[in-house]
């Protein structure tokens, strides 16, 4: 019996969305090329090495288990006083008094990561892929999980998980505070702005959001 010659590595070939990079074998004993994609007994083999890494590339989009969830991400800018007048900061135009509201949200999909453990991966969240009328090359794609995002927030973000209600308050909060943004240009270019704001300087504060109650605390 003849032995077995040891197999080359001649290539690379990785999913659709390039998390899973896999060796391309050349088999010296019988003279093809293969993939194992899960392992020995999960192989797929070939004439030529375009054909395999085809070959593979359409099991790797099948093989790879995404474990989808809706979440909220939150980031809060800073403050002007904390932007500008806290130790080691800087006002270029050395103005002393100031505010400023900033926060940003965004709602997506995430699931564990196929091959780093303790990492995630991300995609559009599926209520705003649809609300985008994709076409049937991005349904593919969708499907084939070639359209995903290995960061989705940065690690100061709070996350939470999506549900409608949620979305719903931080839309009514993106509301209030655009709300204050117009009357608040609207005031500033009037003729009488002087007397208005003696006016405003002798009115009790209204709130804009609501009150927080109670301790705060980030979930991730």
């Amino acid at each position: 019996m003849s032995r077995s010659l040891k197999p080359h590595v001649v290539d690379e070939v990785s999913s659709p969305n390039g998390l899973i990079r896999l060796p391309v074998y050349f088999d010296r004993t019988e003279k093809d090329f293969y993939v194992e994609v899960t392992g020995r007994d999960d192989r797929v083999r070939a004439d030529s090495v375009a054909e395999v890494k085809k070959l593979a590339r359409e099991l790797l989009a099948k093989a790879i288990e995404y474990k989808w969830e809706g979440i909220i991400t939150i980031e809060m800018g800073e403050s002007y006083d904390a932007k500008y007048k806290q130790m080691g900061t800087y006002n270029y135009r050395g103005q002393r008094f100031g505010a400023r509201v900033e926060f940003e949200f965004d709602r997506m999909e995430r699931s564990p990561h196929p091959t780093r453990e303790g990492h995630a991966v991300y995609r559009k969240h599926t209520l705003d892929f649809e609300e985008g009328k994709p076409d049937a090359y991005s349904r593919k794609q969708r499907e084939k999980n070639a359209d995903l995002k290995q960061w989705g927030c940065s690690a100061e973000a709070i996350v939470l998980p999506y549900d409608e209600e949620t979305w719903a308050g931080l839309q009514a909060v993106k509301r209030a505070i655009d709300a204050a943004q117009a009357q608040l240009e609207a005031l500033i270019a009037r003729k009488d702005l002087a007397d208005r704001l003696r006016l405003v300087g002798k009115q009790a504060p209204m709130p804009i959001l609501p009150e927080a109650v109670g301790a705060t605390k980030g979930r991730r």
